[in-house]
């Protein structure tokens, strides 16, 4: 059950793979590197629904929520291509992440395979981010290892 657990934490887009982690390798005591594939799997369920469902759903670009002002976060994916899209998802900071990533490619319709590809990168470099500072903690505050 806490491999579900971990694995659904990782698809909420306030949690993502910075929360699911931790909690599987702190407070689960599951293995990291099990915990780091879950994450990594249930963190890019949501980028496969917003990418190649929601264009099956043409009412969602009439929202008011997708038809603003692009936002600075936008602005940096616009400027800087894929490697800001890349550096939007890694940087595993509030705000960022495969949400927005993903967000951001559908509304700026970007290639969707090529999108989902570099979000998978953004992902997993963020998710080797989070385990080696969770990692870190755990040695930190002198958790038993697994």
């Amino acid at each position: 059950m806490d491999s579900l657990s971990v694995f659904f934490l990782a698809m909420t887009p306030v949690g993502e793979l910075r929360v699911s982690i931790p909690f599987g390798i702190g407070l689960h005591r599951m293995h990291w590197l099990f915990v780091f594939v879950l994450s990594v799997a249930g963190n890019m369920i949501p980028p496969l629904i917003i990418l190649y469902v929601f264009d099956r759903l043409p009412f969602l670009r009439k929202w008011k929520l997708f038809t603003q002002e692009p936002s600075k976060k936008s602005v940096w994916v616009s400027k800087f291509g894929w490697l800001g899209l890349l550096l939007l998802v890694a940087i595993p900071l509030p705000g960022t992440g495969a949400w927005t990533g993903s967000l951001l490619a559908w509304i700026l319709r970007l290639s969707k395979g090529t999108a989902f590809f570099v979000i998978f990168l953004g992902v997993t470099m963020a998710g080797i981010i989070v385990t080696l500072a969770s990692l870190g903690m755990i040695h930190l505050l002198n958790f038993p290892k697994q």
